[in-house]
This record gives C-alpha cells, sequence and structure tokens, in this order.
C-alpha cells in the first residue's frame, strides 16, 4: 500500500494505474503503518465488477472514483464530510461554492481566482470538510471529479 496525508489523515490505498498516481503525488508521505487512519483495500475483482457495472467509465477511472469513494465513507469516522462543490481560499478562509452539476460551481470558482488577487483553488468538486474543536475546515484530497484542481491544505471555512 502506498501513504498518503489526505485531509490531516494518514491514509493508505493501492495505486494501480497512472490517473490515481498523478492525482495522488502531493499527498504522498511515509508514516508508520500502525498509525494509519484511513486504509483503502480495493481489489482487483471489485474494481474489475465495478467497471463491468460502468462501462462507460475506464478501468483507470473506476479506480479513481472507487478509491474516493473509500475515503469519503471512511471520513465520517473523523467528524468529516465530503460536500460536492467547488472550494477557494481567500485570506485564510474558506468559501464553498455547492449546487447541481453544470450550473456554474466552477465557473464562479475561476472567477475569483481571476479577480482576486490572493486567492487559491482548494478543491474544485469534492473537498473533505472537518469539524475539530468548533471549527469547520475545508481541505483538499486528490478526489477532485473531472479535474485535477486541488490544493493539500486545510482551511477553517468562512462561508458556503
Amino acid at each position: 500500500m502506498e501513504q498518503f496525508i489526505i485531509a490531516g489523515l494518514k491514509t493508505e490505498y493501492i495505486v494501480r494505474c497512472s490517473l490515481l498516481q498523478r492525482r495522488s503525488e502531493k499527498y504522498r508521505a511515509e508514516f508508520d503503518s500502525s498509525e494509519v487512519d484511513i486504509r483503502i483495500d480495493l481489489t482487483e475483482d471489485f474494481l474489475h465488477q465495478k467497471n463491468k457495472e460502468y462501462p462507460e467509465i475506464s478501468f483507470e477511472e473506476t479506480e479513481y472514483m472507487w478509491t474516493g469513494s473509500g475515503f469519503y465513507n471512511q471520513l465520517i469516522d473523523y467528524n468529516g464530510i465530503m460536500l460536492h462543490s467547488s472550494c477557494v481560499e481567500k485570506d485564510g478562509f474558506a468559501y464553498l461554492f455547492s449546487a447541481r452539476s453544470g450550473t456554474g460551481k466552477s465557473t464562479h470558482t475561476h472567477l475569483w481566482l481571476k479577480n482576486l488577487s490572493d486567492t487559491r483553488i482548494i478543491n474544485d468538486d469534492k473537498p473533505a470538510l472537518l469539524l475539530e474543536n468548533g471549527v469547520w475546515y475545508a481541505c483538499g484530497t486528490p478526489f477532485s471529479g473531472k479535474t485535477d484542481e486541488n490544493q493539500n491544505i486545510k482551511v477553517p471555512v468562512r462561508a458556503i
């Protein structure tokens, strides 16, 4: 299993394909396996079965999507959730734009990036939200939908 720090959590999963490898790279870490918070153990058989169920996506996309799903399913054990949104950081705070697919979340986020200085994207599709000591934080994850727009950062949430 390969090791990553995602949303501050020590995470392990197997990487088989280049899509998951490429998108996980900035989260790569090394730690003692006994300290793992989240372990995602998807078998090759499971992934092939899911790929048969969803033939419109490639095996690489299947691995990427189900690894992300495994992460978010375990995130709840750490007072976390995933919010389908596009998320930016401005002046040390996170702003999340949540709506149905195709309504302009990413477009809105990119307008912030273009027009407001010192703004950066946290995650363009599926940021992790963590509740710690009464404060909600938005966290980048490698699971950012169709784009690879994310940062390995954790920022307090100002608004959704």
